[in-house]
């Protein structure tokens, strides 16, 4: 084995991971910045030691060449105020604060002569932010384990960290070791009075999770493979910037929402893996924006019953029974969404028959397909309030009821 090819890999890797805060406004960026500059430029001691390490900080979270002139002389000339408005910006913002606190501890880890200062400002920034004793050690100790490559180590304080009721995000770990690993596998999972659960890794769950009496999911920046389905009886469920893929046939869609006020889902891949559908729900709104949902069966990929759907630039594919379908006196708003080779007896993407407002503008359907009519659009009833704007239809049959019983439809390209 070529070791060190290896070791340069892992190099390369740890260099070439971006800072979380890399995409921050510039004011933030720059208080960020700012905050770490005070033990990197605060001391002449401290510049030669620590300056190299800065930098690649800088560079990470891509601060301007401008603002990296200015931290030099706001540091001689506007301390107060700078101090002031970063310790506003972080107030109650724990994963800032422990961030902040981790570049500090990466930008001293090998410092000599400056270590005694470092520690200091260290010290002192724990103080601003009120911080515990256990957050403190969490952050000293999980660096010295990534330091000595004991990952095993590393895990082990983070478990402990939030069994200790404490949370810092998956990504911002990432950050600070790219090469660690934090796969977590559940056999399932069950929140009830008020908890709060964040998924936000790879993560592997063999049966079904319930969220139920006020409890919060929130899944966020993860890629879960799911074995049942997720069931919200009474909580709440926010998906981010996920994938969410199912290994198995189910009985009930992937998401079931009985008694839900909310869900919302953005920048998300649903894969149905030609296992399950997506969502049932029976009350509520839904909004979904920016999502992949694909490979769904047995019913619509969406069955809606609730009160309110905003379904805002998304695609729908292989829908094998088609891709929504609303069912209750509520109001659809589908928004410059794509529906491809989606499939059904009726409405072969959409089937509307109950909505009090149906809105779908700026929508493409390409390769739906109805068994009997509606190749792409179906409303079994004629009434006011269904409005299809702009849609295009391409490669859509059949082709003598692409659409029917609309009430105001203009035709798209």
């Amino acid at each position: 084995m070529d070791f060190l090819s290896v070791l340069k890999r892992k190099q390369n890797a740890m260099e070439s991971v971006a800072h979380p805060y890399s995409k921050l406004p510039d004011y933030e960026k720059y208080l960020y910045c700012f905050g770490l500059s005070v033990m990197t430029l605060g001391s002449s001691k401290a510049i030669a030691e620590t300056k190299p390490m800065f930098d690649k900080v800088l560079d990470k979270i891509s601060l301007s060449q401008e603002d990296r002139e200015r931290l030099i002389s706001d540091i001689n000339s506007q301390f107060d105020l700078r101090i002031s408005q970063l310790l506003k910006w972080v107030d109650k913002k724990k994963e800032i604060q422990y961030l902040l606190l981790f570049d500090m501890q990466l930008i001293a880890y090998h410092t000599l002569w400056a270590q005694s200062y470092c520690e200091k400002i260290m010290k002192e920034f724990s103080l601003l932010f009120s911080l515990e004793q256990k957050e403190k050690e969490f952050i000293r100790s999980f660096v010295q384990a990534i330091k000595n490559n004991n990952q095993e180590k590393a895990r082990m304080l983070y478990d402990k960290f939030c069994a200790d009721g404490f949370f810092i995000t998956y990504k911002h770990l990432h950050y600070i070791c790219p090469v660690l690993n934090f796969n977590l596998k559940l056999d399932s999972l069950v929140l009830d009075k008020g908890q709060k659960y964040v998924i936000d890794k790879e993560t592997r769950i063999e049966n079904d999770i319930m969220v139920t009496n006020g409890s919060v999911l929130i899944i966020e920046d993860a890629k879960v493979k799911l074995g049942g389905s997720i069931r919200i009886d009474g909580g709440e469920i926010y998906i981010t910037n996920s994938e969410i893929v199912a290994t198995r046939n189910q009985e009930y869609s992937m998401i079931e929402l009985v008694n839900a006020f909310r869900f919302v889902m953005e920048h998300t891949l649903i894969d149905c893996n030609m296992n399950t559908t997506f969502l049932r729900q029976y009350a509520g709104d839904v909004t979904l924006k920016n999502c992949v949902i694909k490979n769904s069966v047995k019913i619509p990929s969406i069955f809606f019953l609730g009160e309110d759907m905003n379904v805002v630039n998304c695609q729908f594919e292989n829908c094998m029974d088609g891709a929504i379908r609303c069912s209750q006196k509520g109001n659809l708003n589908i928004i410059s969404t794509n529906f491809l080779n989606c499939k059904a007896e009726q409405g072969g993407a959409i089937f509307v028959d109950e909505a009090n407002t149906t809105n779908i503008q700026n929508c493409r359907f390409e390769k739906c397909e109805a068994k009997f009519i509606g190749g792409c659009i179906y409303f079994p009833y004629l009434r006011y309030g269904q409005n299809v704007t702009n849609a295009t239809m391409i490669d859509c049959k059949p082709l003598d009821s692409l659409m029917l019983n609309q009430v105001d439809y203009e035709w798209g390209n």
